[in-house]
């Protein structure tokens, strides 16, 4: 075999290896995150609308939610609007969660605080960034959300979404204050599971605790649990309330 028939088998041969199928699991499981270059499609954006969940909005303050939309492995992108108590400035925070293990995996804030912004603008400077992350996470935006009702039913089963709460007085107030929360969800025949809990380790002023609803995933049978809690404003009326998200596969994980 001369030295170009021996150049061209050994091109062969690494092609052939370079190109196989994975066969072991092992193999599998690391190609697994892997997407096919056709399939990645950059996107635009728009700015999301606002998701309204108190129950009453006048003479209160409140986070305001703006849903974006969902990936198809799982990861749900929002904006959220803290309250301002008081402080005569403007924060918008983008975040990025991973709803197959409840984990934060991007979180953006501005550098600095600006007492004149608004969504609007700080949607339009950081325009490129949002884009940029949302299309690395593979976020596709969602036109509307509407949350359902905490009882309902999915593939004929009956499913209802419980909260608890444990209280203790305060003797500052001279009133109970909620020092746990516990969100639940029930499934028929199935048992139930625990979806989130929050306990105060130092000094709560939680009023109340309910929630709102759920959303769920276009690409899998997850939901999203919207709850709610309101407490005292920092130095008085008005209350603040806030939101927190917990997420829930409908197939696993039921316990009698």
């Amino acid at each position: 075999m001369n030295i170009k028939n021996l150049f061209l088998f050994i091109l062969g041969i690494i092609f052939l290896f370079s190109c196989r199928t994975p066969t072991t699991k092992e193999e599998k499981d690391s190609d697994s995150t892997v997407v096919p270059l056709q399939e990645i499609v950059t996107q635009d954006y728009s700015p999301p609308k606002e998701l309204v969940y108190p129950r009453e909005t006048k003479n209160i303050l409140y986070d305001k939610f703006f849903p974006v939309g969902w990936s198809k492995n799982g990861k749900f992108a929002y904006f959220v609007e803290p309250a301002d108590e008081a402080r005569g400035i403007y924060i918008l925070e983008l975040v990025i969660k991973n709803i197959n293990n409840e984990k934060i995996e991007f979180v953006w804030k501005p550098q600095e605080e600006n007492a004149e912004g608004n969504f609007k603008t700080i949607w339009e400077k950081n325009y490129a960034l949002f884009k940029t992350e949302l299309n690395k996470h593979q976020i596709i935006q969602q036109n509307s959300f509407v949350l359902g009702k905490n009882s309902f039913t999915f593939n004929n089963k009956q499913f209802s979404i419980k909260l608890e709460t444990k209280t203790k007085n305060n003797p500052d107030y001279g009133f109970d204050v909620i020092v746990g929360t516990y969100v639940s969800l029930e499934k028929q025949n199935e048992g139930a599971k625990m979806l989130y809990q929050y306990e105060e380790r130092n000094y709560s002023t939680v009023l109340n605790a309910w929630v709102n609803g759920y959303f769920p995933s276009p690409y899998a049978d997850k939901i999203i649990v919207l709850g709610s809690s309101e407490r005292c404003g920092y130095e008085g009326p008005p209350n603040v309330i806030t939101f927190f998200l917990a997420s829930t596969d409908l197939n696993v994980g039921f316990k009698k």
